[in-house]
């Protein structure tokens, strides 16, 4: 803090010693403003007195009244407390926690107890503190612990804490402009790709997203192309060549469908069915309102002919099923082809991205995962 004093004389004042429980307080000011900044931090807590002695040129010395001050120096750090990780995705976590007086903001963290990363400083003083981790590994461990630092120094850091980063299976980039819905694959340039394969078919199923839809496409390798249902929700429509597409909403990962959970099916005609899950059983009567289109690459229930293959694209309004989408969203997924051949060996298969292998694919806890993420992918 700063002291001040006035001094007059009737030749003049030549300097001014402030002086601190009769110690001298500084060095003596030899000309005005007549001020000297006072260190509190210097002294104990308590009753002190500050005065002045004026001197002029022939050694005359006068002093001022002293001034009684009480210093109540603040020696101690904030107080820390409701230290928590949440939101936790995949790259990202969300760290917050409160202190008992106004601080700042700053966050260690990384693989161990060292650390090895920090958060930009965040200076305003604040009692409720948030900061976001960015760039982080799946799947991973992380060390972390928060340090704020009140208006006059005090500095206080937490103990260790740790959190683990969400487990994904593939990464969903927002696409910058909707996907037109035409079986055609010339607007999926960098979208993230799910491959796997059957007993002699490949499959390649795409992802985006938007404030609006999920997109899918499945690119399917298939030297036999036949599809025989031409009605929505037909019963038996996965005996055709067929692509499903299964949804978690909440990613809670239940033993049998719930009512977050969906089905979507789509045969070589363009046949739609779609079902919802009711525990235990699958609900038939739920219609969604979607889009697909499919692409053929060859001649359909022609067993003559040797085909290539075909392409679905799906769009699937989040608002049918429930979703609010956004940066970090984790869904469960599982993507199913269905393959009929009956002039070959094996007249039907099916086989799917999570690679159940025994019983129904209709079991949550087994799908995988996926996350959204917000930054965009641009077509070239």
């Amino acid at each position: 803090m700063t002291v001040s004093a006035t001094a007059t004389d009737n030749v003049g004042v030549v300097g001014v010693q402030f002086k601190l429980d009769d110690a001298n307080l500084g060095a003596e000011v030899t000309a005005a403003p007549y001020t000297v900044v006072w260190n509190t931090l210097t002294v104990g807590n308590g009753a002190h007195t500050l005065t002045a002695v004026a001197r002029d040129a022939a050694g005359n010395s006068t002093p001022a009244a002293g001034v009684s001050v009480t210093v109540l120096n603040d020696t101690t750090p904030p107080l820390l407390s409701a230290v928590s990780a949440s939101p936790i995705t995949s790259a990202d976590a969300t760290i917050t926690w409160t202190t008992n007086e106004a601080s700042d903001t700053q966050i260690e963290y990384g693989p161990t107890t060292s650390y090895g990363s920090s958060t930009p400083l965040a200076p305003s003083l604040v009692t409720a503190h948030s900061q976001t981790l960015r760039g982080l590994a799946p799947n991973s461990v992380y060390h972390y612990r928060v340090t704020s630092r009140d208006g006059v120094g005090n500095v206080a850091v937490s103990g260790d804490f740790t959190f683990t980063t969400l487990a994904v299976d593939l990464v969903v980039y927002r696409t910058p402009t909707p996907i037109t819905v035409d079986g055609v694959l010339n607007e999926w340039n960098g979208a993230s790709a799910a491959q796997f394969s059957g007993l002699s078919n490949k499959a390649t199923t795409y992802l985006l997203w938007d404030a609006t839809n999920l997109y899918v496409a499945f690119y399917v390798t298939d030297t036999q192309l036949r599809a025989l249902k031409r009605t929505r929700d037909a019963s038996g429509l996965s005996a055709d060549d067929t692509v499903e597409i299964y949804v978690d909403t909440l990613n809670d990962r239940a033993t049998t469908m719930q009512p977050d959970d969906y089905q979507f099916l789509v045969n070589l005609n363009n046949v739609q069915g779609d079902l919802r899950g009711a525990g235990g059983w699958k609900d038939p009567t739920w219609n969604g309102i979607w889009k697909s289109a499919v692409n053929l690459q060859g001649t359909l229930n022609s067993n003559g002919h040797i085909d290539s293959g075909y392409i679905v694209e799906i769009a699937i309004p989040w608002a049918q099923i429930g979703v609010t989408p956004g940066n970090g969203l984790v869904l469960g997924m599982d993507f199913v082809v269905d393959d009929s051949d009956p002039a070959s060996s094996v007249p039907f298969s099916a086989f799917d991205w999570a690679g159940i292998t025994t019983g129904p694919y209709a079991r949550p806890n087994l799908w995988k995962r996926i996350q959204l993420v917000d930054p965009v992918v641009t077509s070239p």
